[in-house]
């Protein structure tokens, strides 16, 4: 299953273990290396315009309730900023327009060098 097949898997509903024990088989990932994957899928489509604002919210959704509620296993530091950004964009005036700054703002960061991605402790900042 490929990262983009995970993310459109994501999106109708919640994720479960066999999509996320496929994708870390198929794609030779370890969990957190997985939802990092994802979560650069999501935050790439969006900042280009391929995945609107809605399905990158409804992606990140399933993922972080997977992770957190579900498998209690966290995100690691990118999976979550990027979640944190559609978060922040559902309940702010400026919506979308956030949304796009701080997801910008997470890749950038993912690019720069010497990142420790440390997992979110579950139940960490709030959910959607």
């Amino acid at each position: 299953m490929s990262i983009s097949a995970f993310v459109e898997a994501a999106v109708p509903g919640p994720l479960n273990r066999s999509v996320i024990e496929r994708v870390c088989a198929e794609e030779k990932l370890s969990l957190f290396e997985a939802y990092d994957a994802f979560a650069l899928d999501v935050a790439e489509k969006y900042s280009t315009g391929v995945y609107s604002w809605h399905h990158g919210d409804d992606a990140m959704n399933s993922l972080f309730t997977y992770a957190h509620a579900l498998s209690d296993s966290g995100l690691p530091a990118f999976a979550f900023d990027v979640y944190c950004a559609f978060d922040e964009g559902e309940y702010r005036p400026e919506g979308e327009a956030l949304s796009m700054q701080l997801v910008l703002d997470a890749l950038k960061k993912k690019k720069e060098p010497n990142q420790t991605p440390e997992p979110t402790a579950p139940g960490g900042r709030g959910s959607s």
